[in-house]
């Protein structure tokens, strides 16, 4: 009993065999699966769900802000971006994001070169940005705005890097 309300509450299709069983007008009456099924929306009106999918999609979508961080000491500033809003889904995550500032910036550099930052604090890559967003952001009537920079590792590494460059050209 309790299976077949679970199903039905989902939208999916019973097994033939417990079908035959629901179809019984008792059965029906005890259930009220009748009921549901005129409630609830088929999920299956289209044949690969393509519907559901663009609705959940569209339902996902954040817009946030990239800027540069301009507080941090650094020994390179990092530019701005050309157009620092974007529309994204929220399953985006951080990793995704220093990819898109490597490419638009026109770094070479790994990943892991870039710092994204949310309210000073530095975010791990793995995070999503409905996650950061719902745990991190405390301006919920601002958009989510993330700053990003240079790494600290990547900031000291090409520090020494460029001084023993200018002591070996003098």
């Amino acid at each position: 009993q309790d299976e077949k309300d679970f199903y039905a509450r989902r939208g999916i299709e019973l097994k033939p065999e417990y079908a035959e069983e629901v179809n019984s007008p008792e059965k029906k009456r005890k259930t009220g699966l009748e009921t549901r099924a005129a409630v609830m929306p088929n999920r299956n009106s289209s044949p690969s769900g393509v519907a559901s999918t663009l609705e959940t999609a569209m339902n996902d979508q954040l817009d946030f802000q990239l800027e540069p961080d301009r507080c941090g000491i650094s020994i390179q500033q990092m530019p701005p971006l050309n157009n620092p809003s974007l529309r994204t889904s929220g399953r985006l995550r951080v990793n995704s994001i220093k990819k898109y500032l490597l490419q638009k910036l026109g770094l070479k550099d790994a990943p892991s070169s870039i710092e994204v930052l949310c309210n000073g604090d530095p975010i791990g890559d793995e995070l999503s940005l409905t996650f950061i967003l719902r745990t991190r952001w405390f301006n919920t009537n601002k958009i989510l705005t993330l700053k990003y920079r240079l790494s600290e590792e990547f900031a000291v590494s090409q520090r020494k890097f460029n001084s023993t460059d200018t002591e070996e050209e003098s």
